[in-house]
């Protein structure tokens, strides 16, 4: 099973992910693989290896695992210095059962 996208504010831009597969006992079983497809034009956008928390939704099977730790990886925006308005960028996600989805990411800077 997959835990959703969640987006969070963190060293100056926003952190999704992450992307692992976990087992009933909120494991860690396998990590994803993941590439920036489309890059962001007004930052930056990259593929890391970073500890964060476990987020299913609240209708998800597995939801009792949210908020536990886990590390696995994630996409992390970072916006150009001094840039405030809209950006986009495109990322790819292969999860270890083959299941590849690639999605288009808005971003708002404040």
């Amino acid at each position: 099973m997959r835990p959703s996208t969640r987006a969070s504010s963190a060293d100056g831009g926003a952190l999704l992910g992450p992307f692992v597969t976990t087992s009933a006992r909120c494991r860690k079983s396998a990590d994803s693989r993941a590439w920036i497809m489309e890059a962001a034009r007004y930052g930056k956008a990259a593929v890391i290896k970073r500890r964060s928390e476990i987020a299913y939704g609240d209708d998800h099977p597995f939801a009792y695992c949210n908020d536990r730790p886990i590390s696995g990886t994630m996409i992390r925006y970072r916006p150009a210095p001094g840039f405030v308005g809209d950006d986009t960028f495109v990322f790819t996600i292969r999860f270890v059962d083959g299941e590849v989805r690639t999605k288009r990411v808005n971003v708002h800077v404040e």
